[in-house]
């Protein structure tokens, strides 16, 4: 048994470099690390993924961003604690290092000793807490650990009756899989980028690589981040193969019955996806506020790029319930949003369509957002939501509060403070100088306009006129909650006059008269009745024409390492299944290449066939937008960053 360093209860695993140690020492050891560490909820590095829970939000100061500032005296504090906590983890990670060859050893020497559920449980425990880690790159700085993780993950695929005391409850496997979902996305992210890095046309990776005024050493450091993390994927997704195999091995034999956790995910709209958005852009099907962006990187290549991939790789496993991303295959600095409003707040149930784009300075420079629900630029849903699109936030830079810190705020932090932080309760104590509680019959009707305007562009818009980038997960969002928006209807139209009275604010635009603070619409109880029926004919057409499946967005569990096939086959279907979808922009040659495009009784769609590098065409069927204003301007409208 291993012994234990009393003064700071540190495990002494040197007994484990020799050769006598046998199994049960090995799980002995890892028993006691995993008791004195705490288990399968101890942090790793801060960079654990964090459960995606909303709390209430009454009401946030104007303006508000993400966090609170710190004082110079706080920022050395805490950096002196973070450089504290990364010489800790190192030698935390030898030791677990250690730990888990040495046990991966002993199953190689196959001593016969049998593995018990708690020592297994043991070894999942500890297993398990790494592969909570959500930062790719954070794996790739620490490849020697996790080259030791996924080793031995594979070395328990290899027998069916070890891999089922380890893998029954799924748990690892789906970890493992959305680590999976992440290095498919970096790795595609970057497969055409590597010229940048070196290792595009023979040269090692890493030669040649531009100073550009920058510190040599810094931008190699940068390179290494992205080889690593490259590294590691590949290494994942042979792990992921193996334990795949297994446990469909041991479904087959009986000793696994099927994972509904797995099969519920499946059934979902992905809440990340890849696709060919610049196209759709280009070709008038949806549109984009900062089209055409600018593609003058300022500063290191090397460093946007990695910045962009580690960020975009988390995106695919740490969205909320209700926020979905589609970025740009190629240029992964062009992305869509879209938030459905949160439940109790005048936002909820509705689509909220959102561009960004990330300037060629990023992160030094913040995203740009802009919103695109609007109602052709006459509506304005939030004090800090404008009807020109202008996404109030101090994390953007377009309020003051808790700025843009370019090595710690994220795209992902933006998102959530729009979700949790801007659609709120009560929005209308969001303006400048309105505490909580002030004027309440003026807050009631500000939150009666807002659901006017809800209901008319955010649900009714959104039904009959879905952005083509998101028809997925809006058609599965409206078809799994048409009750709840049928029963939320008859509230806000019994609701439609509350705290209505004459008031001095005024707009130059008909229909937008006499509004509280400016925001949302008119709200008056026939009209919202009339909206409201309308989105109950739709959502009955909807129902009706669809079906109504199950889900709201989430991973997919899947075989990422699939034999290619030698016939090339690309069929344009409507997406029924879910998890994160990514599409390869390097589709490897196949000796037959047919396309093929499923008959649809809409007659508004046309074809469009995107260049690749193949020599042939491939073609997509997209369905063009409406004018209804609801997708914002066209390319035409471009505004420059």
């Amino acid at each position: 048994m291993p012994k234990r360093k009393a003064s700071n209860q540190i495990v002494d695993i040197d007994a484990l470099d020799e050769e006598e140690g046998g199994l049960q020492s090995a799980l002995s050891a890892i028993a006691e690390f995993v008791k004195i560490e705490g288990g399968p909820e101890a942090a790793t590095k801060g960079k654990g993924k964090r459960k995606a829970t909303k709390k209430k939000v009454k009401a946030a100061g104007s303006g508000t961003g993400y966090g609170n500032a710190m004082t110079a005296t706080q920022r050395k504090k805490h950096d002196a604690q973070v450089k504290r906590a990364e010489a800790d983890e190192m030698t935390k990670d030898g030791r677990v290092k250690l730990l888990l060859t040495r046990l991966s050893q002993t199953l190689v020497d196959g001593d016969g000793e049998e593995v018990t559920s708690d020592d297994a449980a043991d070894v999942v425990n500890l297993v398990n807490k790494y592969l909570r880690n959500d930062s790719l790159v954070d794996v790739g700085r620490r490849k020697e650990l996790y080259g030791a993780v996924f080793t031995l993950l594979e070395q328990l695929s290899r027998d069916v009756f070890t891999s089922v005391k380890f893998f029954k409850d799924g748990t690892t496997v789906n970890l493992l899989a959305n680590l999976g979902a992440q290095a498919k996305v970096f790795k595609t992210i970057n497969a055409k980028n590597l010229d940048c890095l070196g290792g595009g046309h023979g040269e090692e990776v890493g030669e040649g690589i531009d100073v550009l005024g920058e510190d040599a050493d810094k931008i190699r450091a940068e390179t290494d981040d992205v080889v690593n993390a490259l590294a590691v994927a590949l290494h994942i997704e042979s792990t992921l193969a193996a334990m795949n195999e297994a446990v469909d091995h041991a479904r087959k034999v009986g000793l696994l019955i099927g994972n509904e956790e797995v099969k519920r995910k499946k059934a979902l709209p992905p809440q990340f996806k890849a696709i060919e958005l610049v196209s759709m852009i280009e070709s008038k099907f949806t549109s984009h506020r900062f089209w055409p962006a600018r593609t003058t990187i300022v500063g290191s290549k090397q460093k946007r790029l990695l910045r962009i991939s580690n960020e975009l790789s988390t995106l695919t496993t740490s969205l909320p319930p209700g926020i979905f991303v589609r970025v740009d295959t190629e240029r992964v600095d062009v992305m869509k949003a879209l938030i459905i409003g949160p439940k109790g707040t005048p936002y909820a149930e509705g689509c909220f369509i959102f561009d960004i784009v990330l300037p060629p300075n990023y992160p030094v420079e913040p995203p740009k957002v802009l919103i695109t629900t609007t109602n052709q630029n006459r509506c304005r849903f939030n004090p800090n939501l404008y009807a020109d699109g202008k996404v109030c936030l101090s994390l953007l830079g377009t309020w003051s509060g808790e700025p843009w810190n370019p090595a710690s705020s994220t795209l992902l932090q933006v998102l959530i403070s729009i979700h949790s932080l801007i659609m709120i309760d009560d929005p209308f104590y969001n303006e400048p100088g309105y505490k909580v509680g002030m004027h309440p019959k003026e807050s009631k009707q500000y939150n009666a306009q807002v659901r006017a305007a809800t209901l008319s562009y955010a649900i009714k818009g959104a039904l009959s006129s879905p952005d083509p980038v998101f028809r997925d997960a809006i058609t599965h969002h409206f078809s799994t909650s048409a009750d709840l928006i049928k029963s939320q209807i008859q509230s806000w139209t019994r609701r439609a006059e509350e705290g209505r009275e004459p008031s001095k604010a005024k707009t130059a635009i008909a229909g937008y008269i006499n509004l509280v603070a400016g925001g949302g619409i008119i709200s008056k109880m026939e009209e919202v009745k009339k909206v409201g029926q309308d989105c109950v004919r739709l959502l009955d057409d909807l129902l009706a024409s669809a079906g109504a499946g199950g889900g709201g967005g989430g991973i997919e569990v899947i075989d990422i390492n699939q034999e290619p096939s030698t016939t090339k086959t690309k069929t344009t279907t409507t997406t029924t299944g879910g998890g994160i979808e990514v599409i390869d922009v390097n589709p490897k040659p196949s000796t037959t290449k047919t396309t093929t495009t499923t008959k649809t009784t809409k007659t508004n769609r046309d074809i469009i066939c995107l260049d690749d590098d193949d020599d042939d065409d491939e073609c997509t069927v997209y369905e063009p937008t409406t004018k209804s204003g609801e997708k914002g301007s066209s390319s035409e409208d471009a505004i420059e960053l």
